[in-house]
């Protein structure tokens, strides 16, 4: 039955994975018609994988032990589904929306609790994820300079999806395919022009490089080496950009205005949240209600969007979360186990997006991260993953 499930798991994810990637796609091309089949306002593709998620956790309920990320997790699931039944509009479909990336943590959780070959089965079927979103990122990307004339210096989100999918993928054994994963994304994070994804990828890609050439016997060949490539990775990335990019992604990281005026949209929204009542304050505005605020979707801050939108109680829930994590990765990092690395990375991705993107309202690279998250807590840091460094 667990098999069925792991399958059943495992194919939805595959089919999320398509829909986000279509979804970019069509921003991307400017496809209308595409965006509202697969945009996720309307959250139907959400449903098969909520749908598993539920006959996962249901059917194992003896599986499941409320300690370490679990019990922090299911209080934030409690807390924004009364949000979503009490305050938000739209209840049906708001309450799957909020409920997603927390039914695949515990989904995830479950399977490899149950499963000790669970994790590298769905580590394998990320690899088709990363395929699927590495194909419609580029092909995104042509489309927008052949067919719209808008060149390669326009930005694409969709990097995003190769972004959050390379910490899970830092579980494989093949450390070589890492490597070319991790630069293959590299490159595409400066076509890209995202500022956040670059300092995301220039942060992950110096300790895994670190990682592989510090292994066992140090020598001044490897240590040259990973200079060199460190040098190369840089000079392309000035290179690109001055020359290919029309020193988009430079000038984005200069100057702030040329953004998304996130200083002014954070200002507003705390403004809103001051002049709100005591009541609105402390329990929030329901879901996504920034967004009734007018000039900006979201408030571009995950910490400034739950504090409006869920109130100085769902602000503290997300805070500890963000402990734990924290916590957490120091404790790998002590005991030396190998999931401090992309343990490490996975928190990198999550705060740095958490304080320019809007990863709590539209979930299309949070339920990667929870799944990763999930994988781990089930896991209980076992078997091949709990062997220390010094035991290689």
């Amino acid at each position: 039955m667990n098999k069925f499930l792991l399958r059943a798991f495992e194919g939805t994810l595959i089919l999320f994975a398509l829909s986000v990637a279509l979804t970019m796609f069509s921003m991307a091309t400017g496809d209308e018609e595409s965006q509202q089949l697969w945009g996720l306002n309307y959250s139907y593709y959400l449903v098969p994988l909520l749908g598993v998620n539920l006959v996962i956790i249901f059917s194992n309920l003896s599986a499941f032990r409320l300690g370490g990320m679990n019990k922090y997790v299911l209080i934030w699931m409690i807390w924004v589904s009364l949000s979503a039944l009490l305050i938000s509009r739209n209840h049906f479909l708001t309450l799957i929306r909020v409920s997603i990336w927390t039914t695949s943590y515990f989904a995830a959780y479950i399977l490899a609790r149950s499963n000790r070959k669970a994790i590298d089965s769905i580590v394998k079927v990320f690899v088709i994820i990363y395929i699927i979103s590495f194909f419609f990122f580029w092909q995104g990307k042509i489309v927008q300079s052949v067919e719209f004339k808008y060149g390669f210096e326009s930005t694409s989100n969709a990097i995003y999806c190769l972004v959050t999918i390379i910490p899970i993928l830092m579980l494989l054994k093949k450390k070589w395919l890492v490597l070319i994963i991790m630069l293959l994304t590299f490159v595409s994070t400066i076509f890209s022009g995202k500022r956040g994804a670059t300092l995301i990828l220039l942060f992950t890609l110096v300790p895994q490089l670190k990682s592989i050439f510090s292994k066992k016997k140090k020598s001044t060949g490897r240590t040259v080496l990973m200079i060199v490539l460190v040098v190369v990775l840089t000079y392309l990335l000035f290179y690109v950009s001055q020359n290919v990019l029309s020193g988009t992604l430079m000038n984005r990281f200069a100057d702030d205005e040329t953004g998304s005026g996130r200083t002014f949209i954070w200002l507003r929204t705390l403004n809103a949240f001051d002049s709100s009542a005591f009541f609105e304050q402390l329990f929030g505005h329901g879901y996504y209600a920034v967004n009734s605020l007018g000039e900006a979707s979201a408030a571009h801050n995950d910490f400034i969007e739950v504090l409006y939108d869920y109130g100085l109680l769902g602000l503290l829930i997300y805070t500890l979360i963000h402990v734990y994590l924290v916590v957490k990765t120091f404790k790998l990092r002590k005991s030396k186990k190998l999931l401090f690395l992309p343990y490490m990375v996975m928190y990198m991705v999550f705060f740095i997006m958490s304080m320019v993107s809007i990863l709590i309202v539209q979930q299309r690279y949070l339920i990667y991260m929870a799944v990763f998250w999930g994988m781990l807590e089930g896991c209980n840091y076992n078997y091949q993953y709990q062997i220390s460094d010094s035991k290689k």
